[in-house]
């Protein structure tokens, strides 16, 4: 068979299968633009956990459970314009308006204090599974679901920085994936940043 290449699902263009996300504080009007090819999010102080980003507006992944291959999501990011960011899925029958309450899978990429450090984190239904300092914002991050419901981040070079396991159902009609910046918790109501570049999907 013919490897297939990645599927981007977004670069720098929020077409129609995306929509402006905001909660607990974040407003995509005032905080997010489509810029140099990139989604930029700007979050002033002052805004809870400012959260503001997009989502899927339909399923984008599949749990590949009881398959042959995974599920590969390569996030690109500006490291430069970023200081917080979060790639998360969110089961398609879910309410759209809450996606911390809502979502199976969440790796995120925080500053936890002014002075840092930059922390990667994998939640897993709310529950932080594991965190891990990092030297900085990477401009690439993988989130890889496996058939055997593993879940694994890695760099761009295949390193595995976190890795947990997704138990119970999977949802019957999927994920929708959101992209957004929000604070650390010691950072409440601090500025976030995000540049995004690019999301692909792979097997």
């Amino acid at each position: 068979p013919v490897a297939k290449g990645p599927e981007v699902l977004f670069a720098g263009d929020m077409s129609d299968q995306w929509i402006p996300y905001q909660a607990d504080g974040g407003k995509f009007k005032d905080f997010a633009n489509l810029d140099q090819g990139m989604l930029v999010v700007d979050v002033p102080a002052g805004h809870s956990w400012g959260r503001t980003g997009m989502h899927s507006n339909a399923s984008m992944v599949f749990s590949p459970r009881g398959g042959s291959e995974g599920v590969r999501l390569s996030v690109l990011l500006d490291p430069q314009g970023t200081t917080d960011a979060v790639l998360s899925l969110v089961p398609a029958e879910a309410k759209t308006d809450n996606e911390w309450r809502y979502h199976h899978v969440r790796v995120g990429v925080h500053l936890e204090t002014d002075d840092g450090p930059q922390t990667m984190t994998l939640w897993i239904a709310q529950q932080a599974v594991m965190t891990r300092e990092i030297a900085a914002v990477p401009e690439r991050i993988d989130l890889v679901l496996r058939p055997d419901d593993a879940v694994v981040v890695t760099d761009a070079s295949g390193k595995v920085l976190l890795q947990g396991v997704l138990p119970g159902d999977v949802p019957k009609d999927g994920y929708r994936l959101y992209a957004l910046s929000d604070v650390a918790t010691k950072r409440g109501n601090k500025p976030v940043r995000m540049a995004l570049k690019r999301i692909e999907r792979s097997a």
